[in-house]
């Protein structure tokens, strides 16, 4: 968020807006930047959520419950670590998002937020995840 500027009259508008204000009492109009997605994109991005969801569900279930042949790491045959299950899976989803990015942008980076911006709910996911692979 941009930092804030209180007027006389006492309203708090923000530097962004102060900046619309002045791009619209000089005679120009601020341009959206993104345009909105289609309908059709939308549809694609929700059914391949949910289909990448399901997938993850299936085969989180598959791993955590078939019976493998036991050895003395783990004698009842099941997997072991649900932490080893957690780590592989955040690690591959960074690998593939920092990719992405690199692809799309040409570069791997957060932007204007930061990394701490994005710690509690990177934590919070981490934790969830842990708790629901464990026994």
């Amino acid at each position: 968020m941009g930092s804030t500027n209180i007027e006389n009259n006492g309203s708090s508008k923000t530097s962004l807006d102060l900046e619309r204000q002045t791009l619209i009492t000089e005679g120009s109009t601020p341009t959206p930047e993104v345009q909105a997605p289609s309908v059709a994109k939308f549809l694609l991005c929700f059914v391949g959520l949910q289909c990448s969801y399901l997938t993850w569900g299936y085969m989180q279930e598959l791993i955590m419950t078939t019976q493998f042949t036991p050895t003395t790491l783990s004698p009842s045959g099941l997997f072991p670590s649900a932490t080893f299950c957690v780590f592989s899976n955040r690690f591959l989803a960074v690998a593939l998002a920092c990719a992405l990015c690199k692809w799309k942008n040409g570069e791997v980076g957060v932007g204007v937020a930061g990394w701490l911006s994005f710690a509690p709910c990177s934590a919070s996911n981490t934790i969830s995840s842990w708790a629901q692979y464990g026994k």
